[in-house]
């Protein structure tokens, strides 16, 4: 009994510098939540986009986009996805950085494309910092003196602390080869950040510069209510700046048509996703899909209806109650 006791001691009293100290624990606890939810981003987002039409690329099969005008066959104004050329774990985010930002300020806008480029210069700077601490600041750091004092005193480092400027004694060689180190990365970083706010600022002026309504049009909320129309709208403005107004469309924010618009997207949504189960081998071997559209789809009497044929027709219905809306705005309650 005696000596398995000093055994276990003896065991504990090896590892101790690892289960206790401090900054080893917080590593710990800051890499494992870590990478805990990175998987669960993963697992959840290559789960859910098959399954929603308004993420995932399958969108490009169901919409033909040589339509007029840029809208797609639900008269929607689509933006080009980037091409997904395999479907592993991280595909999307290779797509995401083969992106031309010229192609994606067209088909997304500049905010969309800086913050890109913003999330890849934050990229950029990690991975400099991260082989420059891993090829020079570690064996600088491991090598330090500190290590080796006795236990008890105050300057004594162990654990992870090993490989930080803890083990540096001030003033020493290592201490100021610390120091250039991290005079360099700082300037590594202003230059990147300088590089990044010219290229914004270029960027910027060739976009306010194209003909695109983003970068000329006014938006005008709460017109008095003598001026009903556009025409009396644009009178107004074209007896102000003579000559500088193009055109100008009346808009009646209506809380009806916004619930339809609503309940017509869904029906989108819905056929879209039905449509894509149905174009795999899973849903082709279960057929095409019916329910019941009775309240919850549980009442007894009530026939299934094919889904897709179901969500095309309340599609087809809703857009025309929302174009005899649109046409008749004055028909319908403002929202205020």
């Amino acid at each position: 009994t005696h000596q398995y006791h000093r055994i276990e001691l003896s065991t504990l009293h090896v590892l101790s510098p690892l289960m206790v100290d401090q900054s080893t624990i917080a590593f710990l606890w800051a890499l494992g939540p870590g990478l805990l939810v990175l998987l669960i981003v993963l697992v959840a987002f290559r789960y859910i986009r098959p399954r929603r039409p308004v993420i995932f690329d399958y969108r490009r099969t169901l919409v033909t986009r040589e339509d007029e005008e840029g809208l797609d066959c639900n008269g929607r104004h689509f933006v080009a996805a980037p091409p997904i050329e395999d479907d592993g774990w991280f595909a999307p985010f290779k797509a995401a950085l083969a992106y031309g930002d010229d192609e994606m300020v067209e088909s997304h806008g500049l905010d969309m494309v800086m913050y890109l480029r913003m999330q890849k210069v934050l990229f950029g700077i990690f991975a400099v910092s991260a082989v420059v601490t891993a090829v020079i600041l570690y064996p600088v750091y491991g090598t330090g003196g500190n290590k080796d004092l006795p236990a008890g005193d105050s300057e004594h480092v162990g654990g992870l602390d090993v490989i930080t400027m803890a083990n540096v004694v001030t003033g020493s060689a290592r201490y100021w080869a610390t120091a250039v180190v991290d005079v360099v990365l700082a300037v590594v970083v202003i230059l990147a950040m300088k590089n990044f706010y010219e290229e914004f600022a270029r960027r910027r002026i060739t976009y306010r510069k194209k003909n695109w309504p983003t970068s000329y049009a006014v938006v005008c909320m709460d017109i008095p209510a003598q001026y009903t129309d556009s025409q009396s709208v644009f009178a107004y403005f074209d007896g102000a700046f003579p000559g500088e107004v193009l055109e100008v469309n009346y808009v009646v924010d209506a809380t009806e048509i916004l619930d339809m618009k609503a309940l017509y997207w869904k029906a989108v949504s819905k056929r879209e996703g039905l449509e894509y189960n149905l174009s795999t081998p899973k849903g082709q071997a279960k057929g095409r899909p019916q329910h019941s559209p009775a309240l919850f789809g549980s009442c007894r009497g009530v026939a299934k209806v094919d889904s897709i044929n179901y969500w095309q027709s309340e599609q087809d219905r809703l857009a025309a109650e929302i174009k005899a809306a649109q046409e008749a705005p004055e028909s319908l309650a403002p929202r205020f």
